[in-house]
């Protein structure tokens, strides 16, 4: 029955979605799950470019996020700094070496050039800090004067202690990461009244257009709440693309 189910899988359009170790894999083995179909490399994502170690990450951290029921500040905190946590970000094919990252398709159509050697990936690595590697490309967001790199597509909730809040989550289960100007990374825990004024205050508000980069296409601006200020303030964020 299993090797019928993966003839069927090899010999239609899914074809191409496997590689011949792939195949062989699924070919010996008597009960196929969805993992196994998912990737070559378990523990990988779906559609994408991912390496055994990788995968081998992603189902360390699934474990343990697993095992946090409820979210329990000071061991995410604890896992961060001891192996990172997984954040997306830009990133050039052609320049991953020593990164290894998880890579997909850019969903950006001025990612996608014609020559496939110029094309930019969306990446995913655990960091336990802002890299600051010229080849890891993150999004920029501006409080002022001051300048902030978020991981992609990220959008702060709010500003506390001088950090940008972002909510984090895997499957369903949310944690508040706290990035400062420098790069510098940590779980925090809000109090429910900051979280609440957050919610009641983010919202899409009016500024001057600004052109981010190359990676980037235009700039857009939310208000925030500020615990340090006890007040709404603007924030400019960068925007790849819809």
């Amino acid at each position: 029955m299993y090797s019928f189910l993966v003839t069927i899988l090899i010999s239609s359009a899914l074809w191409a979605n496997f590689t011949d170790k792939q195949i062989q894999s699924l070919q010996s083995k008597s009960q196929i799950t969805y993992q196994d179909l998912a990737h070559e490399n378990r523990g990988c994502p779906e559609n994408s470019i991912c390496s055994k170690e990788m995968g081998d990450k992603m189902i360390q951290w699934d474990r343990f996020m697993k095992s946090l029921d409820p979210i329990d500040v000071k061991s995410l905190e604890a896992y961060r700094l001891k192996h990172g946590i997984p954040v997306s970000f830009l990133i050039k094919k052609g320049g991953i070496l020593g990164i290894d990252p998880i890579l997909y398709k850019s969903r950006c159509a001025h990612h996608n050039p014609k020559d496939s050697k110029q094309a930019v990936f969306k990446g995913m690595q655990f960091f336990r800090n802002n890299p600051n590697s010229e080849l890891v490309h993150f999004d920029s967001a501006w409080l002022g004067e001051t300048k902030y790199e978020l991981p992609f597509e990220d959008i702060p909730i709010m500003v506390k202690d001088k950090r940008l809040v972002v909510v984090r989550d895997h499957e369903n289960k949310f944690f508040h990461l706290g990035i400062d100007e420098k790069g510098k990374w940590k779980v925090i825990s809000p109090q429910k009244s900051e979280i609440r004024m957050a919610m009641q205050t983010i919202e899409n508000t009016e500024c001057e257009e600004v052109k981010p980069g190359a990676l980037h296409l235009k700039t857009f601006c939310k208000k925030i709440w500020n615990s340090d200020i006890k007040g709404p303030q603007t924030i400019r964020l960068s925007w790849a693309c819809h």
